[in-house]
């Protein structure tokens, strides 16, 4: 389960050119919303480092999906490799 989320990691540097947090640590900004599973405010937060406007959250609505259940803080809970491939 951690190497799904090390994947989700460099899907999302390759899709963005930038990492989703600084560090995977609960006192991380970035990362504490995915901790406390505010996706939307995940994306917003991303959103303003990569310098869009309001509204405009990064990539589409299905990729995003995908990196939530990637990044789920659960490892549990967190996408399984024939769930990323279903995508």
């Amino acid at each position: 389960k951690a190497d799904i989320f090390a994947l989700g990691v460099c899907m999302f540097e390759l899709y963005f050119r930038m990492s989703p947090f600084d560090r995977a640590t609960i006192t991380d900004d970035r990362y504490r919303l995915l901790a406390l599973g505010k996706y939307d405010e995940f994306w917003e937060e991303n959103q303003r480092q990569l310098g869009g406007g309001p509204g405009e959250l990064p990539g589409t609505k299905d990729f995003r999906d995908l990196l939530n259940g990637i990044f789920s803080y659960n490892p549990d809970d967190r996408f399984s490799l024939d769930q990323i491939l279903a995508q």
